[in-house]
């Protein structure tokens, strides 16, 4: 899936535009997604294009919003595998969350869970949501489905907010006149008995 609709390349070979869905061999493939000429805005849109892992008997999704330069876009890509060792809570799985840039704050059902790239375990089989947050970058959040005994594999990217404001340092400010000193009054302090 991407916005705008784009074309899609697996390996240099066109399969057609998003959204698609294709059952393709296990392995590794280079996914690239290219703008369609025929959207208003889309020769204002960066390609892009990425390294997909496809694992045996399991789904992998990715989502791209394409925006002007590699900066402004964003997406996730999700690929599941069985978990190389089985959780002690046979109804649970793992979330492995890798970000671009790395160091995003990583939430799972709003509650924060630490800095990318990192492994969740032993999270209950269900619906959850994923949220990756780093100051200057937009919020990117995914529902996703645990499995017992697998792990979902979440690639984030996130694009710069444009709205994100940097705090400035003060200026340093000269008083006004008003409040500067007009006149100079020397005091002195004598040492006698009252002080």
């Amino acid at each position: 899936m991407s916005s705008p609709s784009a074309e899609i390349k697996i390996d240099n070979q066109i399969f057609g535009r998003t959204p698609y869905e294709l059952e393709l061999p296990e392995g590794e493939y280079l996914l690239t997604l290219t703008p369609e000429d025929d959207e208003t805005d889309a020769t204002q849109s960066a390609s892009w294009n990425g390294k997909v892992s496809i694992n045996a008997h399991s789904l992998t999704y990715v989502n791209r919003e394409l925006g002007s330069s590699d900066l402004l876009s964003s997406g996730v890509t999700f690929s599941v595998k069985k978990m190389d060792r089985k959780p002690s809570k046979a109804d649970s799985g793992e979330i492995e969350i890798r970000t671009e840039p790395d160091g995003a704050i990583v939430f799972l059902d709003n509650e924060e869970q630490g800095i990318a790239p990192l492994i969740l375990s032993e999270v209950s089989q269900g619906d959850h949501e994923v949220s990756v947050y780093s100051p200057g970058f937009s919020r990117l959040s995914q529902k996703i489905r645990v499995q017992p005994q697998h792990r979902i594999i979440g690639d984030f990217k996130l694009s710069l907010d444009p709205t994100y404001k940097k705090i400035k340092k003060e200026e340093k400010k000269e008083a006004t006149e008003s409040a500067k000193i007009q006149k100079q009054t020397i005091l002195t302090i004598k040492e006698t008995s009252t002080g």
